[in-house]
């Protein structure tokens, strides 16, 4: 069982090939090869050991499904029409938006101490741009799908639309409530090539001149200060709560997320990983691996709460935890829920794992 998937987008032309291979004693690998179409590609193991066909096959189909509705757009067809022949095809929206990169504690300090730079929280939620057009409310998420949104996020949207008219917001959809972070177009404007000072005064400005916002809605606060920074970011650290993003004052919106550094960085408190789910066991929970060392290694077994529905194998999962143990598993997972706005490339570039602090060892 093999397939090769293709991926055009502007200069970068790739291909993506996967396979079921046997391993002997009736177990078997899912085996990937990537790379520039024409080039020699790289090969990956995508089990951490053999398996049974019958989970090969879950692998493989989950892998597929998400190449395919992933924001590289592969199809099995050699042209690569985005999202050609698949779910996701109708809601494909070209609209995307700028993703973060990680910043260490030390370039923290240098984008706090620094005029150039700005300082928002990090919400624990799922990212969305809210698009609002000719009366049409739609949610956007981080692969520039259309997907579902609240109903009381989308009547608010439509509220505000009524004074402020068309609109574009970045932000966070957290339940029933959306911290919005930056504004990307109002009015039929495009506001993306503006600077992101400007861009998030012109949207506190709009929400000024709108009275008192729909409940669901907030403004993220954009520090500049030098103080007001360092006391936020200390405050947020002490709250427990998931981190903060710096963004440079006098940069445009991009869309998309460089190879490193960059205009918007993340540093996050709380430790949150993505891991791809191998295994689901008999009672409430399941098995994870994590991309260690160039290979996916198992790294423990996760609990599902009775209000969450289960995983399935080949699912890519938020967890938090403490820690990991190397050569081990991840200390007091806790799972937050499924990712449907990642590919199985964004967990293998995520940062290492937070190992075990040699103090408590």
């Amino acid at each position: 069982m093999k397939v090769t998937l293709f991926s055009k987008k502007g200069t970068s032309d790739k291909v993506y090939q996967l396979a079921i291979e046997e391993a002997g004693g009736g177990l078997f690998n899912v085996a990937a090869a990537n790379g520039r179409r024409g080039s020699t590609l790289t090969r990956r193991m995508k089990t951490t050991k053999p398996v049974s066909y019958e989970d090969a096959v879950l692998v493989f189909n989950g892998i597929v499904a998400e190449k395919k509705s992933g924001s590289s757009a592969y199809t099995e067809g050699e042209d690569s029409t985005p999202y050609v022949g698949t779910e996701a095809a109708d809601r494909f929206t070209g609209i995307l938006p700028q993703l973060l990169t990680e910043a260490t504690e030390e370039e923290a300090e240098a984008m706090i101490v620094s005029e150039d730079w700005g300082m928002q929280e990090k919400f624990d939620g799922k990212r969305i741009i809210l698009d609002v057009a000719a009366g049409r409310v739609r949610g956007i998420n981080r692969k520039g799908l259309e997907c579902g949104i609240p109903e009381t996020v989308a009547s608010g949207a439509a509220a505000l639309a009524v004074q402020l008219g068309d609109f574009r917001l970045d932000g966070e959809a957290m339940g029933d409530s959306f911290p919005a972070f930056d504004l990307l177009t109002i009015e039929g404007r495009d506001l993306t090539g503006d600077s992101t000072l400007t861009r998030h005064s012109t949207l506190r400005v709009a929400a000024a001149a709108f009275g008192s916002l729909p409940a669901c809605f907030r403004i993220a606060p954009l520090w500049t200060g030098r103080e007001e920074k360092r006391e936020n970011f200390e405050r947020i650290r002490s709250e427990g709560k998931e981190g903060v993003v710096f963004k440079r004052l006098a940069a445009p919106y991009t869309p998309g997320r460089p190879n490193s550094g960059g205009d918007q960085r993340k540093v996050k408190f709380t430790q949150t990983h993505s891991f791809f789910v191998r295994a689901v066991n008999q009672k409430r929970s399941f098995a994870v691996a994590a991309f260690i060392g160039g290979e996916w290694k198992d790294v423990g077994n996760v609990t599902v709460p009775a209000n969450k529905a289960i995983p399935q194998v080949g699912d890519i999962v938020d967890v938090r935890y403490l820690y990991y143990f190397p050569g081990g598993s991840i200390y007091q997972p806790f799972f937050i829920g499924v990712r449907d706005d990642i590919e199985m490339a964004d967990v293998e570039a995520q940062a290492p794992l937070k190992p075990k602090p040699k103090d408590e060892e």
